[in-house]
């Protein structure tokens, strides 16, 4: 049976879903994950309203499982006051909850040692990526552990690979905010912001980073939303039931395209036929129109291929290596200002620089350029030269295709 699972706020979303078509299907089951604000980054539940809206969310036979989530990490003074804060909720251990999600470890180990009888899933979209550190974490807490719930940046291929060989099923992120920081510090009240602010990469053309700031420290979205419904039917067909598939309509009023998800689920988990086919894909469409509504642009990650450490291959680029045991290399480019100037270190001290000379300069993508000296300056005094003897740092006039890191020879 495919399983979603998705977050409800408050009771006004749970009516919400009473009014959706979901009802009893034995083809699909839906999971709610609720909290409170003293557990959860997001949640503004006060504990009292959780536990309302968790007693009436087990009333709901359209939900199968109800999950406590605690996503917030502690510091050591903070994991002394959830030891005590955590009572408050124990009655409805293995009663209403079915399970508590936990990101931080030291709070797993004492929900572990205070609450055998609970089952617990595992929060890592912020811990390792690789499938021996996730197989420690399950080996480590045993039969407990029911789920992982895994980061956004594995690609389909790892997913496949790490569900069909972990003990226990996978969770993960289909169609939701991005989570790209947390930390449990408060560094927008450190320089005196509000609890929201919005920032701008200085290293890329990114802007709008969503930054929010809890009583339980800071975090970062990115600008666009994940979305991973086109994956869905081939990892049920890939996996099965050992992966999950997580809903985050927490933001705005993206609930409300949650009828539609159900629907769409249903048609996946039914044998295929070329109407259920037609069906789901305008269905699919629908879904993603709805929620753009609602949001930025849609983007699939790193599903294909996670190539967030693409820019370290510009690092190890083999014309910026050539290097330096060549008998003809003079040394490199540190700073160009156009139109102006090169900023050189002369790196090769039995070579002389002179002016008159032909030098072949090779920048970043490995274009090799004929440039002529026809000026040579101290750095400090902007004395013109004849040579670069005794001189490290020289400045040569500007030369049309060069960047800092480019190489020259003679």
């Amino acid at each position: 049976m495919i399983k979603i699972v998705t977050y409800l706020s408050n009771h006004q979303d749970l009516l919400l879903m009473d009014s959706m078509e979901t009802g009893n299907s034995i083809e699909v089951e839906v999971e709610v994950i609720l909290s409170s604000k003293i557990f959860s980054l997001l949640s503004t539940l006060e504990i009292a309203e959780l536990i309302s809206l968790a007693l009436e969310c087990k009333k709901r036979k359209y939900i199968s499982r109800l999950l406590l989530e605690i996503d917030i990490l502690m510091t050591e003074d903070r994991l002394q006051l959830f030891k005590s804060e955590i009572t408050s909720v124990e009655t409805l251990f293995n009663t209403v909850f079915d399970a508590v999600r936990i990101k931080d470890l030291g709070a797993l180990k004492f929900i572990l040692e205070r609450y055998p009888e609970i089952d617990v899933e595992l929060i890592l979209d912020n811990g390792p990526h690789n499938l021996q550190g996730i197989e420690a974490f399950v080996d480590q807490i045993g039969e407990k552990l029911k789920r992982v719930i895994v980061s956004a940046q594995l690609s389909k291929s790892s997913l496949i690979k790490y569900a069909n060989k972990l003990k226990v099923p996978l969770e993960i992120l289909v169609l939701g905010r991005i989570l790209l920081f947390y930390t449990p510090r408060k560094l927008l009240s450190y320089v005196d912001m509000d609890k929201y602010a919005e920032a701008t990469s200085e290293e890329s053309f990114h802007k709008n980073f969503q930054i929010i700031e809890s009583a339980h420290g800071t975090i970062m979205f990115y600008p666009k939303d994940l979305c991973l419904l086109s994956y869905i039917d081939y990892f049920y067909q890939s996996c099965g039931e050992k992966i999950n598939f997580r809903f985050d309509l927490r933001e705005g009023n993206k609930l409300v395209i949650f009828d539609d998800i159900f629907k769409y689920f249903k048609y996946i988990s039914r044998e295929s036929c070329e109407n259920s086919k037609s069906d789901s894909s305008d269905l699919l469409e629908k879904i993603k129109n709805r929620y753009a509504q609602e949001c930025k642009t849609l983007i699939r990650g790193h599903i294909e291929e996670n190539k967030t450490d693409s820019i370290f291959k510009k690092l190890k680029n083999y014309h910026l290596q050539k290097s330096k045991v060549d008998c003809l290399y003079v040394g490199k480019v540190l700073e160009v200002e156009k139109g102006s100037y090169m900023v050189v270190m002369i790196e090769n001290k039995n070579l002389v620089l002179k002016v008159g000379d032909m030098i072949k300069i090779i920048n970043p993508l490995g274009k090799e350029i004929l440039f002529n000296v026809n000026k040579i300056e101290n750095i400090e005094d902007l004395q013109e030269l004849q040579t670069t003897e005794d001189n490290d740092l020289i400045l040569l006039p500007f030369c049309k295709g060069v960047s800092p890191g480019s190489l020259i020879y003679f």
